[in-house]
């Protein structure tokens, strides 16, 4: 079993889902798991896509050319429920071929966290370098 973090505060899940595709974790699926059914989504990506590995293991790979995965939950509140997304890096490996993923970026099928917000890769004024970050896709109560 791997040591899976599950944050507790949405900004912090957030930073750390921008800090993976950062790092070329391009690609995701995502949705929502009943809390009961947690465990199992964990042991079959664990299985599949290796998302317990190290940094220094999950480099390793990226050298022989496979692909990574990382897995994100974060619990849904006032819910027995948990939103997952897996984040792939290019490389060969189960992930694309069994997952439905989409391009991180993509206008299409952007990453969001529900319908709030949508991961972006905007350019910086005066400054040749992209950042990423979340942006809002609609209107804040």
């Amino acid at each position: 079993m791997s040591n899976l973090t599950i944050f507790r505060y949405k900004i912090t899940t957030m930073h750390r889902m921008v800090k993976y595709t950062a790092r070329g974790y391009d690609w995701y699926t995502s949705g929502i798991v009943k809390a009961q059914k947690a465990l199992q989504l964990v042991e079959k990506f664990e299985q599949l896509y290796f998302i317990h590995l190290n940094s220094n293991q999950r480099y390793y790979r990226k050298m022989q050319g496979k692909a990574n995965a990382k897995l994100f939950l974060y619990p849904i509140k006032e819910s027995q429920n948990f939103l997952w997304w897996l984040l792939v890096t290019d490389g060969q490996g189960d992930a694309h071929e069994l997952e439905q993923l989409y391009k991180v970026y993509d206008q299409k099928k952007r990453l969001k966290w529900d319908d709030d917000y949508e991961l972006v890769r905007i350019s910086k004024e005066k400054k040749s370098e992209e950042v990423i970050t979340w942006r809002m896709t609609k209107k804040m109560p």
